[in-house]
């Protein structure tokens, strides 16, 4: 396991439920499967900068907030424990010429919903050794089964396209090298906008041949629940 995987183990171990007893710690591996933990790693709100130009020049500074927690409405089924909704919220703005973020120069306004799934190994005895075989790289990958992003031009005239999801998608969380200038900028645009606790610099790809692939540099935001809603400290 690379050393870029190490801090991601670490912040996913915390999460796991202390033992009743110290005596039953010592010595103990955790009884949990990989597709649990990947389930609590990747369950938070994840915000990137955005910066928008009007017609007289003047700049203003937004952001993009993506949340990712478990579907709800797939609970009662035999797999819906392992199922997740990322909910794209996209950009608001008013009128502007365009936007542009760290990535992009011409950005789209994306909206919608992609519902996502972990196909990892059900073995509970052997999951945190599968998940740390699987963070070997400083990223993970989970299965688009469905969704679909409206997508829009920002400042132009075009009309908005619907883009579906059918079971043909990847969506990918990779760990930003710490002290890269993505990862600096990052954090700067963290302290800017108020953000507490840790914070976790990672690129976010959409992988599809079919829908079209794109990629987000965002700060996860430790101070957010597993639903996406954001502690008091960090609302600013």
């Amino acid at each position: 396991m690379s050393r870029a995987a190490v801090p991601i183990v670490c912040l996913v171990l915390l999460s796991l439920p202390a033992a009743a007893h110290p005596q039953e710690a010592r010595g103990q591996t955790p009884q949990i499967s990989t597709r649990e933990l990947a389930m609590r790693f990747a369950a938070g709100r994840y915000v990137a900068p955005v910066h928008c130009k009007h017609e007289d020049g003047s700049i203003i500074e937004l952001q993009e907030a993506v949340t990712v927690r478990r579907d709800p409405s797939s609970m009662a089924t035999t797999t819906g424990a392992w199922r997740l909704r990322a909910t794209f919220f996209g950009i608001d703005v008013g009128a502007v010429t365009h936007c542009y973020n760290l990535m992009e120069t011409q950005l789209l306004d994306r909206r919608g919903t992609l519902y996502l799934s972990f196909r990892g190994q059900m073995r509970e005895d052997l999951g945190l050794s599968y998940f740390r075989t699987e963070l070997r790289d400083g990223e993970i990958e989970y299965h688009v089964e469905e969704g679909r992003l409206r997508t829009q031009e920002i400042g132009g005239g075009a009309e908005p396209v619907t883009v579906e999801f059918d079971d043909d998608a990847q969506f990918v969380i990779r760990e930003l090298k710490p002290r890269s200038d993505a990862a600096r900028m990052l954090e700067r645009f963290a302290a800017r906008k108020g953000l507490v606790g840790t914070i976790r610099p990672v690129e976010l790809e959409i992988v599809s041949e079919g829908a079209g692939s794109f990629k987000l540099w965002v700060i996860k935001d430790e101070s957010a629940d597993a639903s996406g809603r954001r502690s008091p400290r960090s609302r600013r």
